[in-house]
């Protein structure tokens, strides 16, 4: 082998175990950063949030990033996604928002579980009031050993789902206001027209993706 290519193939090594480096300095950083707010979390269900998420962060295919940490709640962004976007852990689920100029347009879905102990578990009692009125065509919510695993099955798991298999598939964010001041928003495709273009309701519009992210103003929309 000549010398040039044993230099290239030395350079071409170092690189790649430079960027090896690179990824685990950033992967710890992420953890410290998230094992903190484990620590200075109040509530069990966030130390709880965190502790899991923490360990399934390489099931996620967009990162949650913390913009905002109180004793009630905490608000994650998702890593390459709107800012208009965000997930809400409070103290009974998470809800995930759609906001613009500081005003919550809607709330997208939400993960909800309202615990109860039943025996030696604990249930949703969400779920068992449900089944209560509906006994022929809900099944008995399962009862589970620990608080946790009830929130890790019934809450952050579909959560989880959710971030991969919906939200991945949607690239526009569209918010609306009614004439009487209600607000909504929706995640559609670039050419979904089946949540109608209602110019008189429509307030903006914003690519899901941060790269680019391309807001649509109403006047945009109505020139085309």
């Amino acid at each position: 082998m000549c010398l040039d290519q044993a230099d290239a193939d030395l350079a071409h090594s170092n690189k790649i175990n430079a960027n090896a480096q690179d990824k685990i300095n950033r992967k710890y950083i992420k953890q410290r950063s998230f094992e903190n707010h484990c620590v200075g979390s109040r509530r069990r269900l966030h130390r709880s949030f965190l502790a899991w998420y923490w360990s399934n962060i390489d099931r996620f295919q967009r990162d949650l990033l913390i913009r905002l940490r109180t004793d009630d709640f905490i608000i994650f962004g998702f890593r390459d996604t709107t800012d208009h976007l965000a997930a809400r852990l409070g103290a009974y689920g998470i809800e995930v928002v759609a906001d613009y100029n500081d005003e919550m347009y809607d709330i997208i879905i939400d993960f909800d579980v309202v615990q109860q102990k039943v025996g030696d578990g604990y249930q949703c009692r969400l779920c068992q009031e449900h089944h209560t009125g509906n006994p022929m065509t809900v099944e008995m919510p399962i009862v589970y050993n620990t608080r946790d695993a009830l929130w890790h099955n019934h809450m952050f798991e579909p959560f989880l789902e959710w971030a991969n298999n919906v939200l991945l598939k949607y690239n526009r964010l569209r918010l609306f206001r009614s004439s009487c001041g209600t607000t909504w928003a929706s995640l559609v495709m670039d050419r979904d027209v089946s949540h109608s273009l209602d110019h008189g309701s429509l307030v903006a519009e914003f690519g899901i993706n941060r790269s680019p992210t391309r807001k649509v103003i109403v006047s945009d929309l109505t020139a085309a």
